[in-house]
């Protein structure tokens, strides 16, 4: 048994480390574990969430290749509110035949991510900071 020297509470020994609980114990190794677990989930996403700075709501926006849009063309971005790709993506479909999608399917996440940021959305967690950190979309 032993007492907290920050808290003042009485702790077996098998529940303190260094004189402290380990609610008070900050070791530099576990902040380093969170950074490199959140690492991990940032390069893993499929979904992003943010949140808009002054209403609060959360949208999941998704990232990398736009499955999608690949399928379903220039009604994605219709479904989504996205006026300005709707109407790109009807122009580009009746001038390529279809055809152009196939490469706006890579470019649209990312572009549909950078409109919502540009109307005050903000990462509402730490993975979905870092994917956007590692993108270039925002910076540090």
């Amino acid at each position: 048994m032993g007492m907290c020297k920050e808290c003042k509470n009485v702790f077996s020994s098998l529940e303190m480390k260094n004189g402290l609980c380990k609610s008070c114990y900050s070791d530099d190794k576990s902040e380093e574990i969170q950074q490199k677990r959140d690492m991990y989930l940032a390069k893993k996403l499929e979904f992003i969430r943010l949140k808009h700075k002054d209403t609060g709501v959360l949208k999941n926006a998704p990232v990398g290749f736009s499955w999608t849009i690949f399928f379903f063309s220039f009604w994605v971005p219709l479904i989504r509110g996205d006026i300005k790709w709707f109407i790109m993506g009807v122009f580009i479909t009746f001038l390529t035949f279809g055809l152009g999608y196939f490469i706006i399917s890579f470019i649209y996440n990312k572009a549909y991510i950078k409109d919502l940021m540009e109307k005050g959305y903000l990462p509402a967690d730490e993975p979905s900071k870092l994917y956007l950190i590692n993108k270039g979309i925002i910076s540090t």
